[in-house]
């Protein structure tokens, strides 16, 4: 059988952001295309080593007096004591209940975003990113090589021993997707002289190899909107960049220095269950993507969540004045096993999915 390849261009386009000072603006685009009330601000590690520069005006972290001035609600507080009015009588049970319904940290861990931080800063504005559904029907093929590397990867044979439900989820599943889509992503590189030469060029990295990171870390970046501000950070459950050559026999003793943020084109999330997909996972992957996003310092990044059969695709786009997430298509590996590793193949070499052939036109321009 004579495998189906979904050909892409041979080019890239280049794109480099124009970042001139330590503290950086950008915005949520609303519905109509305008600019929301909706900022960040990045940090420039140099802040720490110069005195004096701009980068220390604001701190990620603000004391406790700017946490309690902006960011609390006595409502919650009172209504919590009405309830318990023993509180009063116990020094630690009245402090701590004072903590958790006064006072919403500022510092937030992706572990711990809920839905009260996206809504607060109306980060919640999703963008849609139209499919080719030619090019996923294709991809979804049986002689497709999206479908030949889910074999090479062993994900039939291991569909055969091991459970993947929609309620228990399967991080086996997962690993064998993710294997699948860099094998396939490999080996595009490998095979396409231009395509390699574009991705050293730009990524300043010798024979880039495709390289998958457990709990790649995100360094604090500040939200504000309004009068709410929240830190966000910590680690991406898997972080896919690139990475030398050379490095690559370390990923199996875990001895390779992890891939830099700014050669990050990709992160997965993983979800216990179907209502960790619809609820809390949604709001952190929100969180985890515009955090990668502004600190890479780069203009396109994008967030898969998935429980293995079940999986959620993100991209988000920071125009210079514009930051806005969209979201792609939700897919399952019983139907759609073969554009799933399309789809993650193409997060895994292009910053910017309108060189992927599923995605139809520039989403950006819509």
């Amino acid at each position: 059988m004579v495998p189906i390849l979904l050909r892409k261009p041979l080019w890239l386009k280049l794109r480099v952001a124009n970042w001139t000072s330590a503290t950086e603006r950008r915005f949520i685009s609303t519905p109509s295309g305008r600019p929301g009330p909706f900022s960040v601000s990045c940090f420039d590690p140099r802040s720490a080593a110069h005195p004096g520069h701009v980068g220390e005006e604001r701190p990620l972290v603000p004391d406790n007096k700017a946490v309690s001035s902006s960011n609390t609600d006595t409502e919650r507080f009172r209504l919590a004591l009405h309830k318990d009015p023993a509180l009063l009588e116990d020094k630690d049970k009245f402090y701590n209940a004072l903590m958790s319904n006064v006072i919403d940290p500022q510092d937030v861990p992706f572990s711990d975003v809920r839905s009260r931080h996206v809504e607060a800063l109306d980060m919640g504005r999703l963008g849609e990113v139209g499919l080719e559904q030619g090019c996923v029907d294709v991809a979804n093929k049986p002689n497709s090589v999206a479908t030949i590397a889910i074999h090479r990867s062993s994900m039939c044979r291991m569909k055969r021993h091991f459970e993947v439900s929609l309620d228990a989820g399967c991080r086996d599943a997962i690993g064998q997707l993710i294997l699948a889509a860099a094998l396939y992503a490999q080996d595009t590189i490998d095979g396409d002289a231009r395509l390699r030469e574009s991705l050293e060029n730009r990524y300043r990295i010798l024979k880039p190899r495709i390289g998958v990171f457990n709990r790649l870390q995100v360094p604090p970046t500040n939200f504000t909107r309004g009068r709410r501000s929240y830190s966000f950070h910590g680690a991406l459950d898997y972080g896919i960049g690139l990475i030398p050559s050379p490095v690559e026999s370390g990923l199996s003793s875990g001895t390779a220095p992890a891939c830099k943020l700014s050669n990050a084109f990709c992160s997965i999330t993983e979800a216990t269950s179907p209502e960790y997909m619809s609820g809390v996972g949604h709001h952190r992957v929100l969180a985890e993507l515009l955090t990668t996003l502004i600190a890479s310092r780069r203009t396109h990044f994008s967030s898969i969540l998935t429980n293995g059969v079940s999986w959620r695709f993100y991209t988000a786009y920071d125009g210079g004045e514009r930051l806005r997430p969209y979201h792609i298509r939700d897919f399952t590996i019983y139907q759609d096993s073969g554009a799933i590793v399309e789809l993650l193949k193409d997060m895994m070499l292009y910053e910017d999915l309108s060189e992927s052939l599923l995605i139809k036109g520039d989403y950006k321009s819509a």
